[in-house]
């Protein structure tokens, strides 16, 4: 994660006292879905094959349900019926199913409303499914493709601090959209000065708490703000870039949309072009109902 600015670093023990009184009324953070943990371990294992994706998942009877419910579905257009896990995963593919696995654990987390940023139910998840797949997709098509698995998790993550923030914004939403109006700050920008911290930091936290990767972490604590010194500087700047793509695309915005900018610095390091933005968002709008696509329609 990148360093505190000074001013920022000044005002640290208000901001680290008002996270830590955030975190003792949200309660206990919230686990990371015990079968999306499983399937993170077996994406370290450059080993693993299709026999433990199928184990985890049959292990739990409510997500082989939906899977076979949304491989069965209108989207794929399959021929014959698919009538077990390993059919499905065969069928559609290893990347296809630990997309699905972890989307409907991160839908689990994502699903309820953020008020505090104009967030009505099922769009945070919305949003940051397409972050993923977008992160994903363009990792594939610049020249990442050994990175593409995890800048989908870190794009898919990449806003959970939202789920534990919205309220504290909630309560300062008048002064954050005065300093988006008036001084013409994001509103991320806004969100640190009124709080001392961002919800990609409480997202970080959040990470962190659920021993993460460190490279996940980074892509959840920094995508607003890539550091390009850092050795995961090209996995955050994918996330930054996917998620003003899928914000330009509108799916699952809210008021931080505002004045959202994208980076140029973090554009050229991955070697972001027009045509590579125009590509990416056509292929966004032909995969269509993303809710659909994962099977949670």
């Amino acid at each position: 994660m990148r360093d505190m600015p000074d001013s920022l670093a000044r005002q640290r023990p208000q901001a680290e006292q008002m996270m830590n009184d955030i975190f003792r009324r949200v309660g206990d953070l919230p686990p990371l879905p015990a079968v999306a943990a499983k399937v993170l371990e077996i994406l370290k294992d450059p080993d693993a094959d299709l026999t433990a994706l199928v184990s985890i998942i049959e292990k739990d009877q409510a997500l082989t349900a939906k899977i076979l419910r949304v491989s069965n579905s209108a989207y794929y257009g399959l021929v014959r019926r698919i009538s077990t896990v390993k059919d499905a995963v065969v069928t559609l593919g290893f990347n296809n199913m630990r997309n699905q696995v972890l989307a409907l654990s991160a839908y689990s987390l994502m699903q309820g409303p953020a008020s505090g940023y104009a967030l009505e139910a099922g769009s945070l998840w919305d949003h940051s499914l397409c972050t993923g797949l977008c992160a994903e997709h363009l990792a594939d098509t610049l020249g990442y493709k050994s990175i593409k698995d995890e800048v989908f998790i870190g794009g898919l993550l990449h806003d959970i601090g939202k789920t534990i923030l919205s309220y504290y914004v909630s309560a300062r939403f008048s002064n954050i959209l005065e300093r988006v109006d008036q001084l013409g700050q994001t509103f991320v920008e806004a969100e640190r000065a009124e709080l001392g911290f961002d919800h990609a930091e409480v997202g970080a936290r959040v990470a962190l708490r659920w021993n993460l990767p460190e490279s996940l972490v980074s892509m959840i604590g920094d995508h607003h703000k890539p550091d390009l010194k850092s050795v995961n500087a090209a996995r955050v700047c994918l996330v930054h870039v996917a998620d003003a793509i899928a914000s330009m695309l509108g799916v699952g915005i809210g008021v931080d949309a505002l004045e959202k900018r994208l980076r140029e610095e973090a554009a050229q390091l991955i070697g972001l072009t027009d045509h590579a933005v125009q590509d990416a968002m056509a292929y966004m709008s032909d995969l269509g109902d993303l809710r659909e696509y994962i099977g949670t329609h």
